[in-house]
């Protein structure tokens, strides 16, 4: 699956990715906005409006229009400082988190004279939009990491509030759907299989920096069903510092408990994954880059049939990520993102009377 924002080969589609701004591109970022006001409670036209995160390549600047309000669309999810300064006001800086499709509200008063204020709280985001009936609800990748919810894409449906994971590993019905009606996408990228609601890549959850779930009511279309749910993620990028990751992690199959009723556990399996990340800036406040590999690997002992012993299945994919974040201006951010996944699976399947020699695979990139 690739997630291709500018088109290297081309030069005019490159040109039409930097100066025409699609409706994917709002779906790898947020956004701040905000009112400044004196202490009196009077409008502060003209301040500037200073943005600084490490996931953002130089600063992002802007001004209040005349009713002191100011917006900062189109940014990375993560942690910025925002700074707040007008001639003959005081300077106020203040810590925000920007979370991935959504806005977060910065109000600020400016007192007279020049001393500089700081306030080290966090923006508020508003989850709630008062004209839908939509359950929004964002989750950065610090609380994904602290949560066994797997290495899958898919796992992260787990995080979802009130939304089943069915056994099959596939989809989860929410508010009463079968899960037919969900929603996927990796960078804005729609990886859902039509008809279906199920996935049609197998992005890796180490890769994700943010994920927002929107859950609406039930729609009285068709039979009406109940709707599912929207999932959106977006990719780690590279940072004002360089940063990596390493490793190994291994599940054996003695670490599940069996099945007694005789069937195969698909538990009875040993499985791990390698998982090797680094990133960092390329051109100091202009560009940053971010690269992955990711192999996850799973093998268990087939058991014999009516022709005697079997061959031991064995599934392996190989899977390639980078990313390049770039600022050509103070008003431009570019994302650029390619992945590659190669998966491998021998004698998945033996009927009762199937030679050994005649198993099912398969190979899907």
């Amino acid at each position: 699956m690739a997630a291709v924002r500018v088109c290297t080969k081309s030069l005019f589609l490159l040109i039409f990715t930097i100066f025409i701004p699609s409706a994917a591109a709002a779906q790898q970022t947020g956004s701040i906005q905000g009112k400044l006001t004196d202490s009196s409670g009077g409008v502060l036209p003209g301040v500037t409006v200073e943005a600084r995160a490490d996931v953002l390549p130089g600063p992002r600047v802007t001004t209040t229009d005349s009713t002191g309000r100011y917006q900062l669309p189109q940014l990375p999810p993560g942690d910025y400082t925002l700074t707040f300064t007008l001639q003959g006001m005081q300077t106020a800086t203040k810590k925000v988190r920007v979370q991935l499709a959504e806005t977060t509200s910065v109000d600020q008063a400016l007192g007279l004279g020049g001393v500089t204020e700081s306030v080290t709280v966090t923006g508020e985001v508003s989850l709630v939009d008062k004209a839908s009936a939509s359950i929004v609800s964002g989750i950065p990748n610090e609380q994904i990491s602290l949560v066994p919810v797997g290495q899958e894409y898919r796992d992260l449906i787990k995080l979802i509030p009130g939304v089943q994971y069915t056994q099959d590993s596939t989809r989860g019905p929410s508010s009463g759907s079968s899960g037919q009606d969900n929603v996927y996408k990796f960078d804005g990228v729609n990886v859902t299989l039509p008809l279906f609601g199920t996935l049609s890549a197998e992005p890796a959850s180490h890769d994700i920096a943010q994920v927002t779930v929107v859950k609406g009511g039930a729609k009285a279309i068709d039979f009406n069903r109940a709707g599912g749910f929207a999932i959106d993620s977006v990719s780690k990028s590279g940072t004002s510092r360089f940063s990596g990751l390493a490793s190994y992690q291994i599940q054996d199959d003695s670490m599940a408990a069996e099945l007694k009723d005789g069937r195969a556990s698909r538990f009875e399996q040993n499985r791990s994954w390698v998982d090797l990340n680094i990133g960092g800036p390329i051109l100091k406040d202009r560009a940053f880059f971010y690269a992955s590999y990711y192999r996850p690997e799973v093998n268990r002992e087939n058991r014999a049939n009516a022709y005697g012993e079997l061959p031991d299945y064995d599934s392996t994919r190989n899977e390639g990520f980078g990313k390049v974040t770039v600022t050509p201006s103070r008003g431009t951010l570019v994302n650029a993102s390619y992945r590659d996944s190669k998966r491998n699976d021998t004698a998945s399947l033996f009927g009762d009377t199937t030679a050994p020699t005649v198993g099912i695979g398969g190979e899907s990139r």
